[in-house]
């Protein structure tokens, strides 16, 4: 299960984000508030408790990198680039919602 969970893992938590960001969005443009302080920070919470999430991912892979040898030190390294990359995904949805 853990070779699941660090290939797939950084993508189900960058789409978690996607989903969060998109339903906040959603729900503050019904009642007029898309661009208010609420749906901003609650934008950043989503965007914090994502980025934690993949922090927690990354560190996960580090760590292990070092005993894992054969298709199991593939598997971190891929989880390692995973997770960095969902990063730059979750911060660069993170941008209009803060500065639009």
């Amino acid at each position: 299960m853990a070779p699941w969970v660090r290939l797939l893992g950084p993508w189900l938590v960058w789409g978690l984000h996607f989903g969060l960001v998109y339903a906040i969005g959603s729900v503050f443009v019904l009642e007029g508030a898309s661009e208010g302080l609420a749906s901003r920070a609650t934008v950043v919470l989503a965007s914090l408790l994502c980025l934690a999430l993949l922090g927690g991912l990354l560190v996960w892979s580090v760590r292990d990198r070092s005993r894992l040898e054969g298709a199991h030190l593939w598997i971190a390294d891929v989880g390692i680039a995973g997770a960095i990359l969902a990063g730059l995904a979750v911060v660069w949805q993170s941008f209009p919602a803060l500065f639009v």
